[in-house]
């Protein structure tokens, strides 16, 4: 009996990871208009079940990180037609499980992350050695380091990202970035 029940307030905890995406189709419709950008949303396995308490510590970095892919990752019409792309940007939203862990991937077919440059800055602002790899330098986008040359109102300036890795960090969580230059 003791085992159903905490089985039973357990079940009764979980919630579809779906509850956190369904908010992101008019916030991206919104900021691709101010933007103006053709920005696509593709969003899958809102089915997976999470911890409420953990659906509520999620949300708000889930939305930093499509702020900036709207902002600083996906292009313009222009140049993705420039570069011979779609001229609409994508942006997946994915949830999936393996085995006990969830696994929440956020990615654009956007400009992707220059990583030379983000490794000349960081070793300018003596956050690197000139010797580190550029994997490193993809780590340290957490430290409040910036590229862009101006704060916007949409993904501000820097200090976003290091929130985001702190709060997944603080419920048991890790992230990770994957980025391809261009792609």
């Amino acid at each position: 009996f003791v085992i159903g029940f905490a089985i039973y307030v357990m079940q009764i905890r979980l919630v579809p990871i779906g509850f956190v995406f369904n908010r992101f189709p008019r916030m991206i419709r919104d900021l691709a208009k101010q933007q103006k950008k053709i920005i696509h949303l593709q969003m899958e396995g809102g089915d997976i079940e999470l911890d409420r308490l953990l659906i509520d510590e999620i949300g708000e970095s889930i939305t930093h990180l499509i702020r900036n892919s709207i902002d600083h990752g996906l292009e313009t019409s222009e140049v993705r037609k420039k570069t011979a792309k779609s001229i609409h940007g994508t942006i997946y939203l994915r949830a999936s499980r393996s085995k006990e862990t969830a696994i929440i991937e956020i990615s654009d077919d956007g400009a992707g992350l220059d990583l030379q440059q983000i490794k000349n800055l960081a070793v300018k602002h003596q956050l690197l050695k000139p010797e580190a790899s550029l994997e490193e330098a993809s780590n340290i986008i957490f430290s409040g380091l910036s590229t862009t040359k101006h704060a916007t109102a949409i993904s501000g300036r820097g200090l976003g990202l290091s929130i985001v890795k702190q709060k997944i960090e603080s419920i048991g969580g890790t992230v990770q970035v994957k980025t391809t230059l261009n792609k």
